[in-house]
């Protein structure tokens, strides 16, 4: 059994490690997107993968610090004596579930419970499209025409099969009247 002075020392050597980690990542990402800026990029596609690397950086910084701020709210938490501490039943969150999420603020019996209040049946975690957008009558209108009686159907067309004799052979012609008309 772990007295309250323990539980606070490893809750705060949890958040340590976990503003560790978060500081560690940023630095990391912040290198890599001034290499982005750095190196000039040479075409369209380098512009384009530099600009969506550089915003990814971005993003992902973004988040990283949304995430130091909630572990430095948790220290203030945790100086007050609420870090740890359901706030639905006033319980101490398992060690363990603080290890593996530390920003939980309900134990793992109330947290389930909010879960099958928020979805009463398990069935939206099996059916994704529980939810189903039906789209505006506007949009239900096809865009395609209809097919010609005059044209041919896909049943109707050819389907010319080739084989690599065949193929080696075209491709060979083609290569012959290329160096024709290149002599010419």
């Amino acid at each position: 059994m772990t007295t309250d002075a323990q539980r606070t020392q490893e809750l705060r050597r949890i958040l340590e490690h976990e503003r560790t980690l978060a500081l560690e990542r940023v630095r990391e990402l912040r290198a890599e997107q001034e290499e982005d800026v750095v190196t000039p990029p040479a075409d369209e596609l380098d512009t384009a993968r530099s600009l969506a690397d550089v915003e990814t950086h971005a993003t992902l910084i973004e988040q990283l610090e949304q995430r130091l701020k909630a572990i430095d709210l948790a220290f203030n938490r945790l100086e007050q004596g609420q870090y740890g501490i359901c706030a639905e039943c006033g319980k101490q969150i398992a060690l363990e579930r603080l290890k593996t999420l530390p920003f939980a603020s309900y134990c793992q019996p109330c947290q389930e419970a909010r879960n099958h209040l928020a979805h009463p049946s398990k069935e939206w975690i099996e059916e994704p499209l529980i939810h189903r957008w039906d789209p505006p009558e506007e949009m239900k209108i096809t865009t395609e025409s209809p097919r010609d009686e005059s044209s041919p159907g896909p049943e109707e067309l050819a389907i010319e099969i080739v084989t690599e004799d065949q193929l080696s052979t075209r491709t060979a012609r083609r290569a012959k009247k290329r160096a024709k008309d290149r002599a010419k």
